[in-house]
């Protein structure tokens, strides 16, 4: 059985034969041949999938057994962050059976979502209640209590004449900031201000509270512009006043070392933050609602510019949530009902979202093109999404990272891999369906397209678990259980051409098939189990015997057919 020019190897290697941890993934795709009767076969290992080089150059005549089920290791997209009181809570118990990762805790109804608060708070992923956006509204015609000595106050509707002071206040923010000094503090009163302004200096602008606060501009220009490095604003909310035109940008962000805290952005017709090339902002606890337009923007981050945002919510909006072309840091953040994508990255950018949940994204959860650069354009950890028919993870090309993330009810695809190389741990999809003439992958990889990753789960997906159209897979233990409410799902693992390896899998429940390999001449499959589906392996051309198959796959006696040769 030597000299093969090109196989299929379905195969296993072990130090000592004794537990399927013994064994690794080949990860550089070497050119894997029979060497003897025995089937037994060299592994070459190079240590770059899962952290670890259990085996080195060896051969054995015995293959490793194979326990009734491989369950993916330490299954845990969920994540505590003990510094900032963050977590994402496992939901229903064993991750491998009906458990659900959620940024929140279920209401009395089980319902996982964000908790419905009453006007004027909010709750962040990790926040086990509702809380006001920002500081406490004081007593009506009171100042709070830790105003800075020498702060200028405003109070819409005052007398006009007034010197700033406590008990006689600008009327108007035109008026204060006219007489304002770098490193002043202007405290803002309750009411409505129709002006459009610029912070010019390092002046710190501050509400009483963001619930009374309402800053609006007089025409359909900027809100706010923070034109001075050390600028801050805190503690309003702008755009509110259905009267007037609808502002085109809330904030619009023109220098470094700029801060944001305790901000609501609400009914903006264009972009909401905006943070322009050569900008940098810091900024906690933003919140935008109702933007207005197919092009409007809950967030935009231009190609030379950094945002760093902790705890970030955005709802209703007519069009993409967060757009990144420049540097992004994000923690702690939801997205709800948006018409647009979650979150869009474009070449240049260099952005990383940790404890990020999105429900009802239409337009796709991620949209990553990294174009042709080699380091990740996009780190995602601790992902919960419920996309209720969108669209999932799209990856246009370069490079990307996906860690501890949680995917349910995509439509179409959930894991779409276009182009460039997908690196992920710990990825549950679950429940994608048909959208068009694209019926129901959890994960795909085109021709152009690379994935390496371990610890994978695919559940009650509509038509495969895994396709591989011409393009790379590199995986260890995947468990893809095909059962969907309606029956079961086609087929666990689809390879049509391209080089896979997958390691440590188990396929439970596949309607047709649960390996399907379609004209494949570039695979290597080991420690697999397939159960309960009427056929184990469906072979479609390409070079192949079923005795090979036979040797290291088990199949269950559920399986009615373990090997089925098309045209045989």
């Amino acid at each position: 059985m030597s000299g093969w020019r090109s196989r299929v190897v379905v195969c296993c290697v072990c130090v000592c034969c004794a537990a399927i941890a013994s064994c690794s993934v080949v990860a550089s795709f070497p050119d894997v041949r029979a060497e003897d009767d025995a089937m037994s076969c060299q592994n070459r290992l190079d240590d770059d999938l899962n952290g670890r080089l259990d085996c080195a150059e060896l051969s054995c005549a015995d293959f490793c057994p194979v326990a009734d089920a491989v369950r993916p290791a330490n299954l845990v997209p969920c994540y505590e962050d003990s510094e900032r009181s963050l977590s994402f809570v496992a939901q229903l118990g064993d991750l491998t059976q009906d458990a659900r990762c959620s940024p929140w805790i279920p209401n009395a109804s089980g319902i996982v979502g964000p908790p419905s608060c009453p006007e004027g708070e909010l709750s962040f992923p990790g926040e086990s209640g509702c809380a006001p956006l920002g500081a406490a509204c004081p007593e009506a015609g009171t100042w709070p209590s830790d105003v800075p000595v020498g702060a200028l106050h405003v109070l819409s509707g005052a007398p006009p004449g007034g010197s700033g002071a406590a008990d006689r206040p600008f009327s108007t923010l035109a008026e204060a900031l006219a007489v304002a000094r770098d490193g002043d503090t202007l405290i803002v009163g309750e009411g409505l201000y129709m002006e459009s302004i610029a912070l010019s200096r390092s002046i710190t602008l501050r509400g009483v509270c963001a619930d009374k606060v309402h800053i609006s501009s007089e025409g359909e220009g900027v809100v706010v512009r923070l034109s001075a490095p050390g600028a801050a604003l805190r503690d309003v909310t702008l755009g509110l006043d259905a009267a007037a035109p609808s502002p085109l940008a809330g904030v619009v962000v023109e220098a470094t070392d700029t801060r944001l805290d305790s901000l609501a952005i609400s009914g903006v017709a264009g972009t909401a933050l905006r943070v322009v090339d050569g900008a940098s902002v810091v900024a906690e606890r933003l919140d935008v609602a109702q933007l207005r337009g197919a092009d409007s923007l809950a967030l935009d981050v231009e190609a030379g510019a950094s945002a760093q945002i902790h705890g970030w919510s955005a709802r209703q909006l007519e069009g993409d949530a967060l757009r990144v072309a420049g540097v992004l840091e994000l923690e702690a953040s939801w997205l709800a009902d948006v018409d647009g994508v979650g979150l869009r990255v474009i070449p240049g950018s260099q952005t990383r979202v940790a404890g990020f949940a999105t429900l009802r994204t239409a337009g796709g959860v991620l949209d990553v093109d990294c174009g042709g650069q080699v380091d990740a354009c996009l780190v995602a950890e601790d992902l919960w999404s419920d996309a209720d028919g969108g669209p999932g993870v799209l990856l246009r090309g370069g490079s990307m990272e996906l860690r501890r993330a949680f995917i349910q009810r995509a439509e179409g695809v959930g894991v779409h891999v276009l182009g460039g190389m997908l690196v992920t741990e710990d990825l549950v999809v679950t429940q994608v369906r048909s959208r068009g003439v694209v019926s129901g992958a959890a994960l795909r990889v085109e021709a152009a397209g690379t994935v390496r990753g371990s610890r994978i789960l695919l559940r009650l997906n509509l038509l495969y678990g895994i396709e591989v159209l011409g393009g790379s897979l590199l995986i260890s233990d995947l468990m893809v259980d095909g059962r969907v409410p309606s029956g079961t799902s086609a087929v666990g693992l689809r390879i049509e051409g391209g080089t896979t390896s997958v390691q440590a899998f188990s396929i439970d429940q596949a309607g047709i098939c649960g390996v399907e390999l379609v004209g494949v001449e570039d695979a290597v499959l080991r420690q697999g189990v397939v159960s309960k589906s009427p056929r184990g392996v469906c072979v479609d051309g390409g070079d192949l015997t079923p005795g090979e198959l036979m040797s290291f796959i088990k199949f269950t006696s559920d399986v009615q057919r373990p090997v089925f040769v098309e045209g045989e």
